[in-house]
């Protein structure tokens, strides 16, 4: 409950000495991770708009709404928890 509680005794912690280096590496594996991944709905989008252009005329439903609904959600949903 230390998170949970942000009373004067949590701030009393003697924390081990190698707890904040950790904290600092694992803060910038989020940050490598969210920067490296910035252009992945502009590269998604890309490919879509060239399969359309590629498919031409074709009037049948495509199948990748389902699928890309669920890409962007997950996508919104590990930036969110990255940013927090």
């Amino acid at each position: 409950m230390y998170y949970a509680d942000p009373s004067p005794s949590t701030a009393q912690i003697k924390w081990p000495p190698q707890v904040p280096d950790d904290n600092k590496r694992f803060t910038k594996v989020l940050e490598t991770i969210k920067s490296r991944h910035n252009p992945t709905v502009t590269t998604v989008a890309q490919g879509v708009l060239e399969w359309k252009r590629v498919q031409g005329k074709r009037k049948h439903r495509p199948r990748y709404p389902g699928l890309a609904g669920r890409f962007y959600m997950s996508r919104i949903g590990i930036r969110f928890l990255i940013g927090q």
